[in-house]
């Protein structure tokens, strides 16, 4: 098994199995646009076909919103200098950890009056078997959008395990703090 492949199956099990690992976080940006320039925002509407958890997708704007407010930018519905567009996606997924069948040395087994009897020449045959476990993952996708030309200037992606079984509060701390890893480094200082 490739290191890679081992430490991705180390991540994950500790994700899944319960410890409160926090979502990945990555951005990218337009290194050209001038990100000095902006002051106001307006969020882009969900099309009205787009089936949502009205109260996760608050849960998420209020985040966004005063994130944006400690750095300074302020909604603007009549004339933004950008869009905020967020896309969310959750998928189910299973993780196997475990072995497969193995084989030990060795010349213990049997009984005494028939050694051999649980033994493959010298060799004990043990299952130590797999252990499937199903989780939702969830990535979350906010797209700044200059008003100018429409085109995009940043984005942020976070991706992690989704924790239904918690408290509505723990729920809203954590979309908090992903929020705030999220836009730790917009605007982009180059």
């Amino acid at each position: 098994m490739k290191l890679l492949d081992a430490i991705t199956i180390l991540f994950l099990s500790l994700i899944v199995s319960g410890c409160s690992l926090p979502p990945k976080v990555e951005s990218h940006y337009d290194s050209n646009f001038d990100f000095s320039s902006l002051t106001y925002y307006r969020w882009f509407e969900l099309p009205g076909d787009v089936e949502a958890e009205e109260l996760m997708i608050q849960r998420l704007r209020n985040a966004v919103d005063r994130q944006m407010e400690t750095k300074g930018f302020k909604q603007n519905l009549e004339s933004p200098d950008f869009f905020i567009s967020m896309q969310g996606f959750k998928k189910t997924a299973m993780l196997v950890t475990g072995k497969g069948p193995s084989y030990q040395r060795g010349t213990a087994g049997g009984t005494r009056k028939n050694p051999s009897a649980d033994s493959l020449r010298g060799r004990q045959y043990r299952q130590t078997g797999y252990s499937p476990t199903v989780y939702e993952e969830g990535k979350l996708t906010l797209t700044l959008i200059n008003a100018a030309n429409d085109q995009p200037v940043w984005e942020g992606i976070a991706t992690g395990l989704i924790q239904s079984d918690t408290s509505p509060e723990s729920r809203e701390q954590r979309t908090h703090d992903t929020i705030a890893r999220l836009l730790a480094d917009f605007p982009p200082h180059h």
